[in-house]
């Protein structure tokens, strides 16, 4: 949305480009010994995440391993369903997005990292309407990137 409604429900997108020939752990991670891939989201609003979507994850294979892990690769979309409480005497806040996840390549996986990302917000007045924008990321149909060697 382009702005957040006050006393109303937004939708988040947390998209994580990762390089080409690395993954991380889908959320649940499979088998349950791998580190999941977390989205959190806190902010100076009071605000109250309801809903955490994590896709399914793609499965990798490895000889060593007896079952499939499962993965994302090159660009995955996490989704969040956010309630902005009517109370919030702000006009404007910021959303942090913290995103927790593993690297790994096929030959090894590096420390846990996390990725943080502060995102400024304006809250709409009491009963104003708020547009919907970048309505492509919040499609039931994820699509996939080109292979690039952006930083995760």
């Amino acid at each position: 949305v382009d702005r957040l409604p006050r006393g109303g429900t937004f939708e988040v997108a947390a998209v994580v480009r990762i390089k080409q020939h690395w993954h991380i752990n889908a959320n649940p991670a499979s088998p349950d010994f791998l580190i999941p891939t977390t989205l959190k989201i806190t902010s100076d609003l009071p605000l109250k995440v309801e809903k955490i979507t994590y896709p399914k994850g793609e499965p990798l294979e490895f000889p060593e391993i007896e079952e499939p892990l499962k993965v994302y690769t090159r660009r995955v979309i996490v989704r969040a369903k956010v309630t902005l409480s009517e109370k919030v005497a702000q006009k404007k806040g910021t959303l942090l997005l913290e995103i927790g996840y593993q690297a790994c390549d096929d030959q090894r996986c590096l420390a846990p990292s996390k990725l943080k990302v502060k995102l400024p917000v304006e809250v709409a007045p009491a009963g104003a309407v708020v547009k919907q924008i970048n309505a492509k990321l919040f499609s039931t149909e994820e699509k996939k990137d080109k292979p690039d060697d952006a930083p995760l």
